[in-house]
């Protein structure tokens, strides 16, 4: 028997999948930058990394991960084209949600429990050139709820 102790491997450089290669960690990020901008730098981490922001999830297979705020608003696949999407008006600001109901919410619940996407700070707020999440549904969102849906730009639409 040998009394030298095994060399153990460093499993820090070793991939747990072969061809898989572990999302980058955020840059370093200066910290005279207000609490918005912080979050906007970590939310276009996420995407790039095939994150959606709001949901924490992965992005929906269809969508882009390269999408930019100068990208168009109604692009299919993004948040900006789903019917969940809806911006609401409080005095003279408008702030955008993501409306999906929580399937598991009862009909008896309260809203904060059936939407609980939506909060009353800038954290939940859904930019419309995000990349949809997997829950993306295409509609107008000017329509009502029952209307057809359809994606933007769609033959025949």
């Amino acid at each position: 028997m040998d009394s030298m102790p095994r060399p153990v491997p460093d499993v820090q450089d070793t991939p747990l999948f072969d061809g898989f290669e572990p999302p980058l960690p955020p840059p370093s990020v200066d910290p005279g930058l207000s609490a918005d901008r912080r979050r906007t730098l970590r939310q276009a981490a996420q995407i790039r990394s095939g994150i959606h922001p709001l949901t924490g999830g992965p992005i929906h297979l269809l969508a882009d991960i390269y999408a930019r705020a100068d990208d168009g608003r109604n692009l299919p696949y993004r948040c900006g084209s789903c019917v969940f999407r809806r911006v609401e008006k409080w005095h003279d600001t408008a702030y955008p949600k993501c409306w999906l109901p929580d399937p598991t919410a009862g009909a008896d619940a309260p809203p904060s429990r059936i939407y609980t996407r939506v909060s009353h700070g800038a954290a939940s707020d859904v930019r419309a050139w995000w990349p949809a999440c997997r829950d993306y549904s295409p509609g107008d969102t000017s329509l009502s709820p029952d209307a057809a849906r359809s994606l933007p730009g769609e033959v025949g639409a």
